[in-house]
């Protein structure tokens, strides 16, 4: 159960970052 917390918890990690830097992106465009 442990293993499964870990892996939602960094694949919520990865799309925050993947929004920040799409947004910095659109931005910068």
């Amino acid at each position: 159960m442990l293993e499964v917390k870990l892996i939602i918890f960094s694949l919520s990690f990865y799309c925050r970052i993947y929004v920040k830097s799409s947004f910095v992106v659109v931005a910068m465009s």
